[in-house]
């Protein structure tokens, strides 16, 4: 077990990398793609990674990755998340994290999540920078959690923004944001977050999903593939239309906090 008396370093953020002291048994990995260099250590602030991949690479299970603020990529390639890491942003700004990863790609996913309880927290995703058939984050394993990300989509999301697939029960999205930024008529973003299968033991709290201008091209929050059982909806907000559809034999609960633009939320009983 590692005390780290401080803290990870950051000052703004997340809350897990903003307190003191933290307990943890991993390394803490640094990335920021302005002064970093991946034939650094890494694991010193002054010190970081420039990439992400880098980071993914070294990293073992149980590590904390951390980007420092003002860290931006544009990503190329799909990476893949096959250690159970924690890969969080430093700083925020208006509400919105400050750590961004875009998607450059016409037919893969930005994160391709293979390992159980793995967490992205106080990250923004802004919209592809070119039209994708694919979801920007895929996940079939437990325990993903999405906690205070920010997650922008327009007309060239053509796919779910993040998809959950068979086996990934457990799923947690906390205080983060899906929002259609497009401005166009008629040229809407797909899917905010989909469940595509059966899936147990999802909980949403602070979850805000927000339909823009143009709304989304389908359900801002979907989940008819499969049923859902025990989904716990709390504090949850519904913005200008943005809807939610569950299998009509789901079980569980939505509560939410606001709700605009006659909103619909179809199937949870």
């Amino acid at each position: 077990m590692t005390i780290l008396t401080n803290g990870v370093g950051a000052v703004t953020g997340d809350g897990l990398s903003v307190a003191a002291p933290v307990y943890l048994t991993g390394e803490v990995w640094y990335v920021y793609s302005v002064t970093g260099d991946d034939a650094n250590a890494g694991t010193n602030k002054l010190e970081p990674l420039a990439t992400i991949a880098q980071a993914i690479t070294n990293a073992a299970s149980d590590d904390f990755i951390l980007c420092l603020t003002g860290h931006t990529e544009t990503l190329t390639s799909v990476q893949t998340v096959a250690k159970r890491l924690t890969i969080m942003g430093e700083g925020i700004s208006s509400g919105i994290p400050v750590v961004k990863f875009t998607n450059n790609q016409a037919a893969a996913s930005l994160f391709d999540i293979t390992a159980t309880d793995v967490q992205f927290r106080n990250i923004r995703f802004p919209p592809e920078t070119v039209a994708n058939s694919a979801a920007r984050i895929t996940a079939d394993v437990a325990r993903t959690a999405f906690i205070g990300c920010y997650f922008e989509a327009d007309k060239n999301q053509n796919a779910a923004v993040v998809e959950i697939n068979t086996g990934a029960e457990g799923l947690v999205v906390e205080n983060t944001t899906f929002i259609s930024t497009e401005t166009a008529d008629d040229d809407s973003p797909d899917v905010g977050l989909e469940i595509t299968a059966a899936m147990s033991n999802v909980t949403m709290k602070g979850a805000i999903f927000d339909g823009g201008t143009q709304g989304w091209k389908d359900f801002a929050l979907k989940a008819s593939a499969g049923i859902t059982t025990n989904f716990r909806g709390e504090g949850m907000s519904f913005l200008r239309g943005a809807d939610a559809d569950f299998n009509t034999s789901s079980t569980g609960y939505i509560q939410p906090s606001t709700a605009t633009g006659a909103v619909r939320i179809n199937g949870l009983t």
